[in-house]
This record gives C-alpha cells, sequence and structure tokens, in this order.
C-alpha cells in the first residue's frame, strides 16, 4: 500500500482485535515519538488523535526535495562531534552489558538519532539505514533515474518506515504487557484527501472522535490529540500555522470544532 509524493492522505489503523493499543499515557506519548522518528522527514503532519484502541492522521507526503533536505538535516552532525559514528569494539571476553555500555559511551550521533527514545544498537543501525538509503536515492537521482523510478523508490521506503513504525512500537508493547503476536490490523489504512472542503472537514473530524465515541463533550478535552497544540499555536507534531489558513482564522477553526461532520463511515474504522 503505497503513498504518493505531492498528495494528502488520511491514514488511519485499529487493534488487531478488541484489545487498546493504547493503555496508558505513555503508551500515547510513546507512539507520538516514534511515528516523529520514522517520518517526520516523510510526512507533512496536519491533525493526528490517537483513542485507546485506534489513531488518525492528516498527512502530506512531501516531494523528494524535501525529503532529501529534511533526511540531510536529521543525519547532520554537531558542530563540536565528527561526522562519523564510532564506537568501540568488545573483546571476545566482555560481556554483552559490558559490550553495551562501551557502545553507549563511544557514541556520537546526529542530534536527531542520539535522542531517540530507543537502544544505542537501534539508534546506530538506524542511522547507518537512513545514510544508506539517501545515498542510494541520490544516486538514483544523479545516475538519471527516471520520474517514476524515483517515486517507487520513496514509496517503497515510505511503506517500510510505517511498517518499522508499527513494529517497533509493538513490540515494546509487547515487552511491557508480557503479550505476544500483532497489534495492529494489516495494512494500514489509507484514503487520499482530494479536495480543499474534504480536508477541512477530516481536520475537525479527527479532532472530534473523542466527542464522537462519547469520551468528552469538546475536543480540548482529550489531550491525545492535535487539537489543543494548534489552538496553543505550537509546531512540536503538526505544521499549526497552516491548519488555522485553512479556516480563515483561529475564530472559524474554534467554530467549525464546534459541529462533528458526516463522513463516509465506509472506509472508517469505528
Amino acid at each position: 500500500m503505497y503513498l504518493e509524493s505531492g498528495k494528502y492522505y488520511h491514514i488511519y489503523n485499529h487493534a488487531n482485535g478488541f484489545e487498546n493499543i493504547f493503555r496508558k499515557g505513555e503508551n500515547f506519548s510513546f507512539f507520538l515519538e516514534k511515528y516523529k522518528f520514522h517520518l517526520s522527514a516523510f510526512f507533512d503532519t496536519y491533525a493526528y488523535c490517537l483513542m485507546p484502541n485506534h489513531f488518525h492522521f492528516l498527512v502530506r507526503v512531501k516531494s523528494c526535495e524535501e525529503i532529501v533536505a529534511a533526511l540531510e538535516e536529521m543525519l547532520k552532525p554537531t558542530s563540536t562531534s565528527p561526522t562519523s559514528t564510532k564506537f568501540e569494539t568488545s573483546s571476545p571476553t566482555s560481556t554483552k552489558f559490558e559490550t553495551s555500555l562501551k557502545f553507549m559511551a563511544k557514541e556520537e550521533l546526529p542530534p536527531f538519532f542520539s535522542a531517540a527514545k530507543t537502544s544505542p544498537s537501534s539508534r546506530f543501525n538506524a542511522y547507518k539505514k537512513t545514510s544508506r538509503k539517501l545515498e542510494a536515492l541520490k544516486d538514483l537521482k544523479s545516475s538519471n533515474g527516471s520520474a517514476s523510478e524515483v517515486e517507487a523508490f520513496l514509496q517503497i521506503w515510505i511503506s517500510r518506515q510505517l511498517g518499522d513504525l508499527f513494529s517497533s512500537y509493538t513490540q515494546a508493547f509487547n515487552k511491557q504487557n508480557k503479550r505476544m503476536g500483532g497489534l495492529f490490523i494489516h495494512p494500514f489504512q489509507r484514503k487520499e484527501v482530494l479536495s480543499d472542503d474534504y480536508l477541512r472537514t477530516l481536520v475537525v473530524y479527527i479532532h472530534n472522535n473523542p466527542v464522537y465515541h462519547g469520551f468528552f463533550q469538546r475536543p480540548e478535552e482529550w489531550i491525545y490529540s492535535s487539537y489543543n497544540e494548534i489552538i496553543n499555536n505550537e509546531n512540536y507534531f503538526v505544521d499549526s500555522n497552516t491548519v488555522i489558513q485553512w479556516f480563515s482564522d483561529f475564530e472559524n477553526f474554534v467554530f467549525c470544532h464546534n459541529i462533528i461532520p458526516d463522513i463516509d463511515f465506509d472506509y472508517t474504522l469505528e
């Protein structure tokens, strides 16, 4: 299931079964951190809502040029650290714990990767994989690869990033809750957004999901969505200014959220 550059999508998924995919507050925040780590270079995110057993995101897939620029920024080292990643090789007699300590002591990754909430080896592997894929993408472009070849490369990469998001979250969730098996319905669902009217309707629908499901009476009461981030003019996960502009002004944005829109429920998961 591929996503095309420059297009807007409603991405959503549901628990595989009747259990919740977010059981604690820390699960919600951990998933968002994972989302940002795996997908911020590829998506502009405009709205999201995490519910206990499903989630919704409204995104635009960045262009190839935007993705390259974002990845280069992610891979940029600090001004005081070397450009390469170093870690000490363990001796044959080192224990796994000692090797881990040596790795962490010598790790010199770009800030985006060093700050990731995962193990040192996972951070290092993500850094190396991203570096290799970016070089492969640049090589494809510089060797006069066709637009369709570049697009296909990006579509596969983005699909795998989404897979890595779901897989890494599931592994952490399973470990925390002493469970086994899949957590999300496979594959994830997506619907292309084809009009400005539907774009605005979708923003309101996503933010009102907790109201629709009877959790609260107003969208600002649910903290696991982008609504409060937007009304507070923050830009941590979403592009708040752009979303407000879609509604002409702040007052109209708030007014529109007082009405739960009708959505084609044939494709929704609830």
